[in-house]
This record gives C-alpha cells, structure tokens and sequence, in this order.
C-alpha cells in the first residue's frame, strides 16, 4: 500500500499535536523537507512525546520509518 507523501505529512503533524510535540521545529519545514528528513522528524517526536504510542500510531510510524530510513 503506497501513502501519499502530503497525508504522511498531515499524519505526523497530528501526532506532534496529539503527543504534545512542540510544533516550531516541523514549522521551519516545507513539505518537501519533511519527507526528506522523515528520519529526524520521527525522531523528534519519539523524543519529545509526552505519552506512549497507541498501537495504530506505532504501526503508522514503522511502516513510514520502513519507506523512509
């Protein structure tokens, strides 16, 4: 299953908000930057989080880290 990049994108900006993720470091960020760095963007958000992830968001984020890293 393919996954267009601006709903991957629009994932993981929710998931910044929905785990309390300052948004100021996805901000500086055009899309096409996002989808470059995905690596560090899921970084960013596995380290800043401020809960666990639910099992729809872990297994979002392995298939996006498989495609991407």
């Amino acid at each position: 299953m393919e996954i267009k990049n601006s709903i991957i994108v629009q994932r993981v900006e929710e998931m910044y908000k929905k785990y309390g993720v300052d948004l100021k470091f996805l901000e500086m960020l055009d899309d096409e930057q996002k989808i470059k760095g995905m690596k560090g963007v899921l970084a960013e958000l596995d380290l800043k989080k401020k809960s666990d992830y639910t099992s729809d968001d872990l297994m979002f984020i392995k298939e996006i880290y498989s495609m991407f890293c």
